[in-house]
């Protein structure tokens, strides 16, 4: 079975919006992408939904550390990684 990765399936759908002419077809497309989208949004919900119930106690009672904010946005960015939640073009 292929598993195909939804942003990549996303990325390919965009670029095809930007090549077609036809404004039915785009407006298609466009709701296509907002399905996509649409789906990604809840995914993610459901994990971090997971995440809370599973790790809430813990992390609700772990002292807060302070990072630098650059030290700080790397952890987020690899937490997220991690979580499957950032693409490999994340900023």
């Amino acid at each position: 079975m292929h598993v195909i990765d939804p942003d990549d399936q996303i990325r390919e759908l965009c670029q095809q919006i930007a090549e077609e002419h036809d404004p039915d077809k785009v407006n298609e497309m466009c709701a296509t992408l907002r399905h996509l989208l649409q789906v990604q949004h809840d995914t993610t919900k459901l994990r971090l939904q997971n995440i809370a119930m599973r790790f809430g106690r813990q992390m609700r009672s772990a002292p807060a550390l302070s990072f630098p904010a650059e030290e700080s946005d790397s952890r987020l960015r690899a937490l997220l990684s991690f979580l499957g939640l950032a693409s490999g073009n994340a900023a």
